[in-house]
């Protein structure tokens, strides 16, 4: 009866104690903290969900993490996850090898379902060496290549121009910007003209459109041994671009450029030619009064008196500034089946000739195809072609603008008859 007695009192005293404690700062913060740490404790929830790629596959092995902690799970062979999150405001970090890393906010759901895409390896790591490709670390031999975004910065009429100056190792020569002639010429580390493969087949580079390649690879030395005495001079590859496994998307590109003659060589006229011939013929001998021409002639072609002519054929033949434009449309797209790339392109080039004779129409056609009839065994059908049209002068450019330059300007450039053909005086 006496224990009995003793517990009220006992009790008493363990509550008068700790409502002293409470009064104390430490021990009230750290009462404080307990039941901030209880009401934290309490958000937490379960999130799940399925993770699958774009064709609705579950993925196996998929990491699920909340983003700046350790926290985290990986999917089962059915996609699915299931993770404890610590409040509303937390993101998830979903990633796969081969798939591209999603940073997704919860935002209070409970379901969180993901679809991962397939990451694109980037021309930095992977090359293309003889029949296929490999990665750029495991690449012994010399090899360089380039991508679409650099081979487009600059609008070109000819593939080969393209490259100038973006491979290392690769010398490029433009001898003409005439149309139709401003193919430029490739030499690698100075041995002579390469072998060039555009997907797998010899053929000329300037035959396809710029908008129609997807990356460039330069083989050399050894790299290029797999094709034999034909690579001597090393091995050009041309990988064109194909279809992948996404929605199907269309893509229309235009440029407009203008090029003309950078410099060139000033033209007297004609009151300063019959000046400087009149000298040269009184140096050679010549009595001042039995030259070609007189005082007087000369007066008469600087005031341009009738009968006296002053020809400026230069401005009579050449334009100062030539037109290009070209135009693509381009259609890309698949899924796990089948994939496709198709491209029309068309490149019109207006020459430097006031008379219009020399330009360049041409149209280029690509489709590219790939079935697979299972998973491996895969069926690739690519076409390509090009229609051209170039009009250009009878005698070559160095004939024509040697004939320009030897145009006296003592004649007039154009006659009342436009059927007939001035006299140059050469």
């Amino acid at each position: 009866m006496k224990n009995q007695r003793r517990w009220p009192v006992l009790l008493k005293k363990i509550f008068w104690k700790s409502l002293r404690l409470l009064k104390s700062p430490s021990i009230l913060m750290l009462s404080i903290l307990v039941l901030h740490g209880t009401v934290v404790y309490s958000q937490q929830y379960s999130v799940s969900g399925t993770v699958t790629d774009i064709d609705e596959n579950p993925l196996l092995g998929v990491t699920v993490r909340i983003k700046g902690a350790s926290t985290g799970t990986i999917t089962n062979s059915k996609g699915d996850y299931t993770l404890q999150v610590p409040g509303a405001g937390q993101v998830l970090v979903f990633s796969y090898i081969g798939m591209k890393t999603q940073e997704i906010p919860v935002e209070g759901r409970t379901k969180l379902s993901v679809v991962m895409e397939e990451e694109a390896i980037g021309l930095a790591e992977v090359v293309a060496v003889g029949y296929g490709t490999q990665r750029r670390v495991n690449v012994t031999g010399a090899v360089s290549s380039v991508g679409s975004e650099a081979l487009l910065k600059v609008p070109v009429a000819s593939a080969s121009s393209s490259i100038t100056g973006k491979l290392a190792g690769v010398i490029t020569k433009q001898e003409s910007g005439e149309p139709g002639a401003d193919a430029t010429s490739i030499n690698i580390r100075g041995f002579g003209n390469p072998l060039i493969i555009v997907d797998g087949v010899q053929r000329d580079f300037n035959d396809i459109n710029v908008e129609e390649i997807e990356s460039i690879s330069v083989l050399k030395d050894a790299s290029a041994a797999i094709y034999g005495a034909r690579a001597g001079n090393g091995v050009v590859l041309v990988t064109t671009k194909r279809g992948n496994q996404k929605k199907q998307s269309f893509q229309y590109k235009n440029s407009f450029s203008f090029s003309g003659v950078a410099n060139y060589p000033g033209f007297v006229n004609s009151g300063q030619y019959a000046e400087l011939y009149r000298e040269a013929e009184i140096y050679d001998g010549v009595p001042p009064d039995r030259t070609s021409y007189t005082e007087e002639d000369i007066a008469n072609y600087y005031a341009g008196a009738p009968g006296y002519y002053n020809g400026d054929w230069w401005k009579a033949t050449v334009k100062d500034w030539s037109p290009q434009q070209q135009h693509t449309l381009s259609m890309q797209g698949g899924n796990k089946r089948m994939r496709y790339f198709g491209l029309l392109g068309y490149i019109n080039q207006q020459g430097m000739y006031t008379s219009g004779d020399n330009n360049l129409n041409r149209f280029n056609l690509r489709s590219n195809i790939d079935v697979s009839v299972t998973d491996d065994f895969t069926v690739a059908l690519d076409v390509s072609g090009k229609s051209e049209y170039l009009a250009r002068p009878i005698d070559n450019t160095n004939t024509v603008f040697t004939n320009i330059f030897n145009a006296l300007p003592l004649y007039p450039t154009t006659l009342p008859d436009p059927s007939r053909i001035p006299y140059t005086g050469k």
